[in-house]
């Protein structure tokens, strides 16, 4: 096969691949890597040798992300995927997720191996045998089954953290407002007090950091913004808004649970910020 032929093939698995790969691990640079390095395997490997090229690349792809996620341990929410799944990106749809369903997805998950992730969504969501998640995860059919089963287990172990009330709404304001706090004085070790060490900041442009540091780096960087900021509360909940009512500039969204800020979400989008304060004004409260 000529090089043109090789890519052709190749790009007609990609669409499958890049969303296979986009399940593991939420993020399109890495996805981007996982695509590149599958391809170079694929160019270089004798093309006799592969009977079934979707098969072929499907283990190439989860073998590769399988890797990424034992080597980083990145387990961030399915916040992207929901946000997909959802369509354009609300601000409000934001804050009403964060405590029933983006919390839960990032707890839950952040404590499956990545052999038990893998074995999950590749039979439950892909619909993969347990022959075939076994030969890519390189284990019996018997043990690729046991982890899918572990990892069913502990989600319906955990189903309780999809149900609001579970939260304590003046615990998760208290944390926001520690965090806001430690924001305007640059206040390192309170930061790290309020912030889990995974916690994960999203933009609604897709921008992602993750990890208490980069996390603490930005928020001093940015310390100017938080002098700008207050808390509020949006249908009960804790928010903060960089900018005046009048001219808000960011509304920031909280995933709270045990005293620490799991993720948070960052709208800039003025019309979406706008639009959100004038349709729900009254379930504003400015009091915070």
């Amino acid at each position: 096969m000529t090089i043109d032929q090789n890519w052709d093939a190749f790009a007609s698995q990609e669409k499958y691949l890049r969303a296979l790969a986009f399940r593991f691990l939420h993020n399109s640079l890495d996805v981007d890597d996982i695509m590149q390095e599958a391809w170079i395997r694929y160019d270089q490997i004798d093309k006799n040798n592969i009977s079934n090229l979707e098969a072929w690349l499907t283990t190439v792809v989860t073998r590769l992300c399988l890797d990424n996620l034992r080597r980083n341990r990145r387990f961030e929410s399915d916040y992207n995927l929901i946000n997909h799944s959802l369509g354009e990106y609300e601000p409000e749809s934001s804050v009403e997720l964060n405590c029933n369903i983006e919390t839960a997805f990032n707890i839950i998950l952040a404590k499956l191996s990545p052999s038990q992730q893998v074995a999950l969504i590749l039979h439950d969501i892909f619909d993969f045998t347990f022959a075939e998640v076994g030969k890519i995860l390189q284990v019996s059919e018997g043990t690729a089954r046991r982890q899918a089963s572990r990892a069913r287990k502990h989600l319906r172990n955990n189903e309780f953290r999809l149900n609001q009330r579970k939260f304590n709404e003046s615990e998760v304001q208290r944390v926001v407002s520690a965090f806001l706090a430690a924001a305007q004085e640059g206040n390192v070790d309170q930061l790290i007090s309020v912030l889990h060490p995974g916690v994960v900041r999203i933009t609604d442009s897709g921008s992602v950091i993750r990890g208490s540091e980069k996390v603490i780096a930005e928020t001093i960087e940015l310390r100017a913004n938080a002098q700008m900021a207050n808390t509020y509360s949006l249908k009960g909940r804790p928010i903060i808004v960089v900018g005046s009512q009048c001219d808000p500039k960011l509304l920031l969204s909280f995933t709270v649970y045990d005293k620490k800020i799991m993720a948070y979400n960052v709208t800039a989008n003025r019309n979406q910020i706008n639009l959100l304060m004038l349709n729900k004004r009254d379930s504003f409260d400015f009091s915070i």
